[in-house]
């Protein structure tokens, strides 16, 4: 599941350190920032945010106020350089804090707890979600497309093409967000480019991945060892033994 992320603190090296942790992560994606929280408490209303890095300290303890008004659909994560504010957090309904500074390691940790956590939550509601509905090219028009029909989405600039058997339909939303809308079970992003639908693969041979309609799609090395792992998963293995056939 993509999550799309919002950061306040009044520490520009703070917010730049997390946007760019933010953008090497192929689950989060940052849809902006803000020194000032009352500006961005009005941006994060008005816009479709799943995840607020919200800063805290002795300067900013409204920081803990601003988080009552914001929606309780949003996950909120703390960031402060005061341990003693980290305590608090909790019984503002964080889901994590962070400690300025704020290491790599630690922030994975705390992303993955939290995407473990969004997937277990929407398990449920991805899998009673079989189809969606996109704009066609033609005013007015919203085609159903089954998620069973997908055979990969491939991505040109600042649009996407999802790819049927006999069809193909271009929505103009970047990658990232296509995966909120696809079961997460079925489709893996397996190239900067490409999201394949799992079901589709005829078989997989060296960094290409040949799909049942003989497309051949190449498997990105930012996306190689989560998808090996997820086919490690599946694959049948070949055990060596000693036993005899008798009789």
């Amino acid at each position: 599941m993509i999550l799309k992320c919002y950061i306040i603190d009044d520490d520009i090296a703070t917010i730049r350190t997390l946007s760019e942790y933010i953008d090497r992560h192929s689950e989060l994606v940052l849809v902006g920032y803000d020194t000032n929280p009352v500006a961005g408490l009005d941006k994060i209303n008005n816009n479709s945010v799943d995840l607020v890095f919200l800063g805290i300290n002795e300067s900013l303890v409204n920081g803990l106020e601003l988080s009552s008004l914001i929606s309780h659909s949003v996950y909120k994560i703390f960031i402060t350089a005061l341990p003693d504010f980290a305590l608090a957090a909790f019984d503002n309904n964080a889901f994590d804090y962070l400690l300025k500074p704020i290491s790599k390691e630690r922030f994975l940790r705390c992303v993955k707890k939290l995407s473990s956590y969004t997937e277990k939550t929407h398990k449920a509601e991805k899998q009673q979600l079989a189809f969606i509905y996109v704009k066609s090219e033609s005013k007015g028009k919203l085609v159903k497309i089954e998620f069973d029909e997908v055979y990969y989405i491939e991505s040109n600039d600042n649009y996407i093409i999802i790819n049927l058997a006999h069809a193909k339909h271009k929505v103009y939303i970047p990658l990232k967000a296509v995966l909120n809308k696809f079961s997460s079970s079925n489709f893996i992003r397996v190239h900067k480019s490409f999201i394949v639908n799992h079901s589709k693969i005829s078989y997989i041979q060296g960094a290409q991945i040949i799909l049942k309609d003989k497309t051949t799609l190449q498997l990105g090395s930012s996306y190689k060892d989560r998808f090996l792992s997820l086919v490690e998963k599946y694959t049948l293995k070949h055990h060596n033994s000693d036993f005899e056939l008798n009789g």
